[in-house]
C-alpha cells in the first residue's frame, strides 16, 4: 500500500511542471505575431542565415553576440525551414522554460503558492516585452539552473554533490554560448559563495575537498562551452574574437549606446508624475532589492551562527543580479534590466522561506510586504498591457505578410514591399546591401532585409554599428566588399536616420567615404517611403 501511494507523488511535481510549461508557453504564444524588430531581431534571424550557409561568427561577419543563439537557431533552420515562426516558436519556448525553471528554484526556497507567484511574475514580464531572439533569455535560463544546482549540491550529501558541481559547471558553460558577460559573472559570482559555504557549513575545510569542487565546476563548464569556443578561436582568431566580445562591448559601446537613468519629467504630485514613477520603479527597485540581498548575505555569512538553508542560493542571486546591472547601467531601460526583474522575485522567495509560518507575525508580514512589492512592480506592464490590447492586438485576424519567410507575422507594407522588389531584381544567392542616410552618424540600420529579401549580405557588417561602421577603416572595407561582391542592388533606409540619443551616436565622426562612394556609383531606382533602391548607374539605360 505504501508504494502506491507513493507512486502518485512521484508524478506530481512532473505533471505540475509540464502543465506550467504548457500554460505558459500557450501564453505567450499569443503574442506570436506582433511586428517584427527590424534591428534586434534582425541580426539574430539574418546571422543565424549566415550560419546557415556555412559563414563563421567574428570571422564572416561582426557581431558582439555569443555564438549559441547563431548556432541553435541555424539548426533549427535547417531542421524546420528558415522561417521566423521557426525563431518566434523557438523563442516561446524558452521564455517559457525559463519562468519554470525560476518556479522550480523558488519551489526549493519557499512554498508551492509562493513559487507558483514567482512563474506568474515571471510570465507577466515575458510576455510584456516585445523583444524576441534577446539572448538573456536562454542566458538567464542557464543563470538560474546554475543556482538551482548549487542549491542541491549545499544541500547533498558528499557522495551526490560532486554530481551538482558538474551539472552546475555545465550550466555555467551553457550560460557562455549565449551571453559570456553573464557566464563570467555567474562563475565568480558560484566560486565566492561556494567558498564561503565551504568555510562555514563544513566540517572538512580541507583544501583538497575544496579543490574538487571547484575543479568539477570549471570541467562542466569547459565540456560544454570549450568545443566551440575552441572551433571559433582556430578559424576567427583569439584577437578578433577579443575585440568583438570585449573590447568593444567595454569601450566603445558605453560611448555611442549610454543612456541616462530614467526619471519622471512631470511635477510632482500630478497623475503624470505618479504614472511615469509607477513605469521606472521595475528599473529602480531591484537594484535596492538586489542590494539589500547582498547585506542580508555579509550578514548570514559573518554574524550567524549556521548559515540558512537558502542562504547559498539567495546569496547568489543578490550578487549576480547587481552584477547583470552593468548592462542596465549603460542602456537605461526596462528590456536591459530584465536580468534583475528575473532573479528579484526569486530572491524575494528566498528572502520569505527563512521565515516559517512558525515565526508568526514576522513571517506574515514579510509575506505581505513581498506581494506589495511584486505588485508594484507588475503594476507597469499590466497597465501597458491594457493599453496595447485596447489599441489593437495582432490577432489571427491581422492580414500576415505576403513574404513566405516571414508568415504569419505581419511585415510593415513599405518594408514588405522593399523586399519584395530586391528579390524581384535579383538572383538567388546575390549579394546586396542595406544601408542607412548617412554612415557617418548611425543609430540603427535594419538588417531584417536582408533576411526578408532572402539575400546575402555583400560585406560582413550586416549590422552598422555606430562607432565601427562610422570609421574609415571600416567604411573602405565596405567598400572594397561592394567591389569586389560586384553589388548590383542596395537598398537606404532613412527611417531612423532623425534618431538622436543622448550619447555619441548623435555625433557625425566625419566619415563621408562610404557616403560618396554610394553617391558616385549608384543612382536612384524606386524609391518606397523611407526607403532608397538604388542600381549600379550603369545598370540603368
Amino acid at each position: 500500500m505504501r508504494d502506491a501511494h507513493e507512486q502518485p507523488l512521484r508524478w506530481q511535481p512532473v505533471a505540475t511542471h509540464l502543465a506550467l510549461l504548457c500554460v505558459g508557453a500557450a501564453y505567450l504564444a499569443l503574442g506570436i505575431r506582433r511586428p517584427l524588430n527590424v534591428y534586434d531581431e534582425g541580426l539574430i534571424l539574418h546571422g543565424a542565415e549566415r550560419v546557415l550557409l556555412g559563414e563563421i561568427p567574428y570571422r564572416d561577419f561582426w557581431t558582439v553576440y555569443a555564438p549559441g543563439q547563431y548556432y541553435l537557431l541555424a539548426g533549427l533552420f535547417r531542421l524546420f525551414g528558415t522561417r521566423v515562426l521557426v525563431a518566434r516558436v523557438y523563442d516561446t519556448l524558452v521564455r517559457a522554460a525559463l519562468a519554470l525553471v525560476a518556479y522550480r528554484l523558488a519551489g526549493t526556497l519557499t512554498s508551492r503558492a509562493g513559487a507558483l507567484l514567482v512563474w506568474l511574475f515571471e510570465i507577466a514580464w515575458l510576455g510584456f516585452f516585445e523583444f524576441y531572439l534577446y539572448p538573456a533569455y536562454p542566458a538567464l535560463l542557464f543563470c538560474l539552473a546554475t543556482v538551482l544546482a548549487l542549491q542541491k549540491a549545499t544541500r547533498s550529501s558528499q557522495a551526490s554533490r560532486s554530481l551538482y558541481w558538474g551539472i552546475a559547471g555545465a550550466c555555467i558553460g551553457a550560460t557562455a554560448l549565449f551571453r559570456h558577460d553573464f557566464a563570467a559573472y555567474q562563475l565568480a559570482v558560484t566560486v565566492l559563495v561556494a567558498g564561503v559555504w565551504y568555510w562555514r557549513s563544513t566540517r572538512d575545510r580541507r583544501l583538497t575537498v575544496v579543490w574538487q569542487a571547484f575543479w568539477r565546476l570549471a570541467a562542466g563548464t569547459a565540456l560544454v562551452a570549450g568545443p566551440l569556443y575552441l572551433v571559433l578561436i582556430s578559424t576567427a582568431g583569439i584577437g578578433t574574437m577579443w575585440e568583438q566580445l570585449i573590447r568593444f562591448p567595454a569601450t566603445t559601446f558605453p560611448e555611442v549606446r549610454a543612456m541616462p537613468f530614467p526619471q519622471p519629467t512631470a511635477a510632482p504630485p500630478s497623475p503624470a508624475f505618479w504614472e511615469q514613477t509607477l513605469a521606472y520603479l521595475p528599473y529602480y527597485l531591484p537594484v535596492a532589492i538586489g542590494g539589500l540581498g547582498v547585506l542580508v548575505a555579509i550578514r548570514g555569512a559573518f554574524r550567524r551562527r549556521s548559515l540558512p538553508l537558502a542562504w547559498t542560493a539567495c546569496s547568489t542571486l543578490a550578487l549576480l543580479s547587481l552584477l547583470l546591472f552593468q548592462q542596465a547601467r549603460v542602456r537605461s531601460d526596462l528590456i536591459h534590466n530584465f536580468q534583475m526583474l528575473t532573479l528579484t522575485p526569486v530572491l524575494l522567495a528566498g528572502w520569505v522561506g527563512e521565515s516559517r509560518p512558525g515565526a508568526g507575525v514576522r513571517h506574515h508580514w514579510r509575506q505581505a510586504l513581498v506581494v506589495l512589492v511584486l505588485g508594484l512592480l507588475l503594476a507597469h506592464p499590466w497597465r501597458e498591457g491594457m493599453q496595447r490590447w485596447r489599441s489593437g492586438f495582432p490577432w489571427p485576424g491581422t492580414p500576415a505578410s505576403r513574404i513566405a519567410k516571414a508568415y504569419p507575422v505581419p511585415v510593415d507594407r513599405q518594408l514588405e514591399q522593399v523586399a519584395l522588389r530586391l528579390e524581384s531584381l535579383t538572383s538567388p544567392g546575390e549579394p546586396i546591401y542595406v544601408g542607412v542616410g548617412t554612415h557617418d552618424r548611425i543609430f540603427v540600420n535594419e538588417p531584417l532585409i536582408y533576411f526578408l529579401a532572402d539575400r546575402p549580405a555583400a560585406t560582413r557588417y550586416h549590422e552598422l554599428h555606430p562607432g565601427q561602421a562610422t570609421t574609415r577603416a571600416v567604411q573602405q572595407e565596405i567598400i572594397n566588399d561592394l567591389e569586389r561582391e560586384g553589388v548590383r542592388w542596395m537598398v537606404i533606409s532613412t527611417r531612423y536616420d532623425g534618431v538622436r540619443e543622448p550619447n555619441a551616436s548623435a555625433l557625425s565622426s566625419g566619415i563621408t567615404d562610404l557616403d560618396d562612394h554610394i553617391g558616385a556609383r549608384f543612382r536612384l531606382f524606386a524609391q518606397i517611403g523611407p526607403y532608397t533602391i538604388l542600381s549600379r548607374r550603369a545598370q540603368i539605360p
